[in-house]
Formats: structure tokens, C-alpha cells, sequence
């Protein structure tokens, strides 16, 4: 289900901008990238688990907020993040909840401080486990927002920590926002956003490139605590993504991971782009997005070396005159040793699927079957001999 929000429509909820649901789609008409929704994993053209960042400008309307997500690139991210995302007073949250719902079924989930400071997150409802509102920590307000989702398809797996980081010039919060993200590089965390903040002075193009050095940052890079997926996934290019509208460019958005979850990412691709602005505009904002895919978001299918067929009493009585073979001898298990019964096991386990290759190799398979059936119970190709 979605956000609990007052059922009105969404015309209601956009001032009157004549659309309504069925007529929203992401119109994809920002710059490609790359495909990022099919890439290639684990299987070819299997999904992938994205993370993405944007700083939209704000405060911003609920219409330029609806004008945004009709204008992204398609598909969007599993997970987006935005970056001085505020909105304008009189307005609520729950109408841009609302828009993002009926739009992509997406959570949005936001923490807001001032009119300039601010975070949320887009977060795909298939990530999230149970299908539920998903659970935010407001780290710290404005700057700092954590929700758990799973980045990987299978339920089996442990979630991840996703934040999104708006980063500040100033030293004072610069401190406060380090003892913030302390704690996190010791957990699984993907770490997203804005850092207004560079780790060498080649990031940055502008006269005042030495103020946006973080040495917190720079010393989390070298120390390996952070480790830089945007670039990894762009093979180690340095997107500048603060693109326009400043005398010079900068790469101040940027997606990390912490060192305890970066072994068990498969980081494939990333991409920048930009979106059209409003009203003709040529671009929504002065930065540009950044995507990243980290993981194949598919659970593997087992896989079997032959098609699988039931057994039938030839194939039963073959596996037999197999088995008499092995030369066992007549055993009593309770009265012999425990140490003599591994190595006893071990062989027999061994003799068993020289007796099943045997068969296999006597009688084809001729057809495949969705389960294991005959009079054995067990079938030619049964998940235990694979």
C-alpha cells in the first residue's frame, strides 16, 4: 500500500495542472544513462540495484517536483537521493509523497532544515522489506538521512544501511557531520549526495578549490574506509558534476561505500547526466546526477547439467547391480567406531554418483520434468547428486 495520504487527486495536489495518473510516465528526456536498469550481472539483461544522486536547487513546488520526476531518465534508481531538497512554506510533505506514489510507486522520504538544507530519498518499494513504509533515521536534521533496504534480490541476504549526505563548507559542521559518519564506516553503508567537499585539488576547476578540501574525507578515502563507487563505476573518469552556473566545475556529488560492504558489491557501470528545466530552461539544475549500478538485482536459478527425467524400474535395477559393486561388506553401525564411520560414508557418497553417472550415461534423459518422481522417489538429475 501506499503512503497514507488524503485520497484526493493528484490534479489537487499539482494546482491544477491538468494531468492525472494515467497519463504520468517517466518520460525519460534528460540524458541517457546508459541503460542503467539493464546491465549486465549475474545473467545478461538482468536488473540491477542503482543508487543515484541529484542536487535539485531547492525549495521547489509540488509542480516543478512533478514536472522533475515526468522528466528523469528512465527508469529511475532503486534508490535516489536528493540534495538541498526543501519546499516552500504552506506546502506539505504528504503532497509530494503523494506525487511520487501515484507517478513510480516510490517512497519519499525527507528531512528538512531551513530553506536551503535539506535530503530525501526515492526509494523503490521492492527494496524495501515486507513492502513497507520504510524506516528512516534523521542522523542528523537536513544533512543526514538513513533508511535499511535490501540490496540484493534474495530475502535470504542482510540489509544495507543507504544514506544520503548534504555536506556543508563550513568547518563547524563539517565536525559535526564527520562525528555523524563515524560510526557508519563500520557497518554495511552505501553513502550518497552532495559533500560540497573535494579530496584533491584536480576535482575542481574554481579559484577556491583548496577551501572544498575535507581532510576527514580525503583521510576515509586513503584510510579505504570509503570507497568511491561513482568513479569506479566509470572507470576511474572524475565526473564533474556541479556542471554550470559557477565559475568552474566541481565533482562534489558523489556515492560511497564503506569498507565492510564494498567485497560483496559488483559495481558494472555508472553514468552523469542532466534533466531540461522548466519552462524551457536547458537545465534543471547546476548539477548533474550521478548513477551507479552495484549489484545484479536477480537470485540465480539453480542449474543442472542435463535435463531431468524420472526413474523407471530398469534404471532402478541398473543403479543396483551399480551399487553391488562397491564391496561394503556386512557392517553393525552401533557397535562400530565412530572414526571408521566417516571415511565408510565418504566412499559410499562417492560410489553413489559414480553409480548415478553410470545410469545417466546408460539411459539419456528424454524429458524434462518440474519435479522428482518414480519409484525411487529420486530422479536422474536430483538436486542432491548436482
Amino acid at each position: 500500500m501506499g503512503p497514507q495520504l488524503p485520497l484526493r487527486s493528484l490534479e489537487q495536489h499539482t494546482g491544477g495542472l491538468g494531468l492525472v495518473p494515467d497519463s504520468i510516465t517517466a518520460a525519460g528526456q534528460g540524458v541517457e544513462c546508459a541503460s542503467m536498469g539493464k546491465t549486465g550481472g549475474a545473467s545478461s539483461g538482468s536488473a540491477s540495484f542503482t543508487v543515484g544522486t541529484y542536487n535539485i536547487r531547492g525549495p521547489i513546488t509540488v509542480q516543478r517536483f512533478l514536472f522533475l520526476l515526468q522528466s528523469y531518465p528512465s527508469p529511475l534508481p532503486s534508490i535516489l537521493g536528493f540534495t538541498e531538497f526543501s519546499i516552500p512554506k504552506g506546502s506539505f510533505l504528504r503532497q509530494y509523497q503523494h506525487v511520487a506514489w501515484v507517478t513510480h510507486r516510490r517512497w519519499l522520504l525527507a528531512s528538512m532544515s531551513g530553506q536551503k538544507a535539506g535530503v530525501a530519498l526515492l526509494v523503490d518499494s521492492a527494496v524495501v522489506p515486507g513492502n513497507e513504509v520504510p524506516a528512516t533515521k534523521e542522523e542528523m536534521p537536513g544533512r543526514v538521512l538513513s533508511i535499511q533496504c535490501r540490496i540484493h534480490a534474495s530475502p535470504s541476504l542482510p540489509s544495507s544501511t543507504i544514506a544520503v549526505v548534504y555536506g556543508s563548507c563550513v568547518p563547524a559542521e563539517r565536525a559535526e557531520l564527520a562525528k555523524v559518519l563515524n560510526p557508519m564506516l563500520d557497518h554495511q553503508c552505501i553513502l550518497l549526495g552532495d559533500w560540497n567537499a573535494i579530496t584533491e585539488l584536480a576535482h575542481s576547476t574554481t579559484s577556491g578549490a583548496k577551501s572544498l578540501v575535507w581532510p576527514w574525507l580525503q583521510a576515509a578515502e586513503r584510510e579505504g574506509s570509503l570507497v568511491d563507487l561513482s568513479r569506479a563505476g566509470m572507470g576511474g573518469a572524475v565526473p564533474m558534476t556541479r556542471a554550470r552556473g559557477h565559475p568552474g566545475v566541481s565533482y562534489l556529488d558523489r556515492v560511497y561505500a564503506t569498507k565492510p560492504l564494498y567485497p560483496s558489491l559488483s559495481v558494472h557501470s555508472g553514468c552523469t547526466g542532466s534533466v531540461r528545466g522548466v519552462d524551457g530552461q536547458e537545465n534543471f539544475s547546476d548539477h548533474d546526477f550521478i548513477h551507479v549500478a552495484v549489484v545484479p538485482w536477480t537470485i540465480r536459478e539453480p542449474q543442472h547439467p542435463h535435463p531431468c527425467a524420472s526413474w523407471s524400474r530398469k534404471h532402478v535395477k541398473f543403479y543396483r547391480r551399480q551399487m553391488a559393486e562397491f564391496d561394503s561388506g556386512v557392517f553393525d553401525l552401533e557397535s562400530m567406531e565412530a572414526d571408521s564411520l566417516v571415511p565408510l560414508f565418504r566412499n559410499l557418497s562417492a560410489k553413489m554418483k559414480l553409480a548415478l553417472d553410470a545410469v545417466n550415461a546408460r539411459y539419456p534423459p528424454r524429458r524434462s520434468l518440474p519435479r522428482s518422481r518414480g519409484i525411487t522417489g529420486m530422479s536422474m538429475c536430483s538436486t542432491w547428486y548436482d
